[in-house]
């Protein structure tokens, strides 16, 4: 028994084991306390808040979270445009309507959709007078409303919940991010 423990081949592996912890421990003090890189810096001063406590989320990412309730309709990111197409029964006709809108997001955290063009049908007439249209007829979510005067659809976007944690809607920025607001329940 004293022979494997004075091996010399005990000593070389904990000698081994002793060297990569310390190096472990090494890179990891220095990974704490380094200064955060330049990218990560230029995202925290373009959110523009004191916490850290923010989600940045590309389109890509969002897209896959823009669904209808309605089968008629999809919603798909294009070119940094959020596109609504649906297809409504109007007076016994198969309507299809396509929407070009760009988002944003408002002081109060709502989503707004500004239209930059929109096409019911083949129907010669203004945008305004299409939206007038979508507000009357179209079958809108209850938390959407149509501004027909600055052109836009208002979604009232409450705090994404889960479970005691919420994400909140704040901007989204110059890199077409989606900016949220992770508050934690503690």
């Amino acid at each position: 028994m004293r022979k494997i423990i004075y091996s010399p081949i005990w000593l070389i592996l904990f000698l081994l084991l002793l060297l990569v912890n310390g190096v472990t421990l090494f890179m990891l003090t220095q990974l704490i306390s380094s200064e955060p890189s330049m990218k990560e810096h230029e995202q925290t001063t373009a959110i523009n808040h004191s916490s850290s406590n923010y989600i940045l989320l590309d389109e890509e990412t969002v897209s896959k979270y823009l669904i209808s309730d309605d089968p008629n309709t999809k919603l798909s990111f294009e070119d940094h445009h959020i596109i609504i197409q649906s297809k409504t029964k109007v007076y016994g006709l198969n309507v299809k309507t396509q929407i070009d809108t760009v988002p944003s997001v408002s002081q109060n955290g709502n989503l707004i959709l500004k239209v930059k063009d929109i096409s019911i049908g083949q129907l010669p007439i203004s945008q305004k007078q299409q939206l007038k249209l979508v507000k009357k007829v179209g079958n809108l979510p209850k938390d959407v409303s149509v501004d027909i005067d600055n052109e836009q659809f208002i979604y009232q976007l409450d705090a994404l919940k889960f479970g005691k944690n919420q994400l909140k809607l704040k901007t989204i920025n110059s890199k077409n991010q989606w900016v949220f607001k992770l508050m934690l329940k503690e």
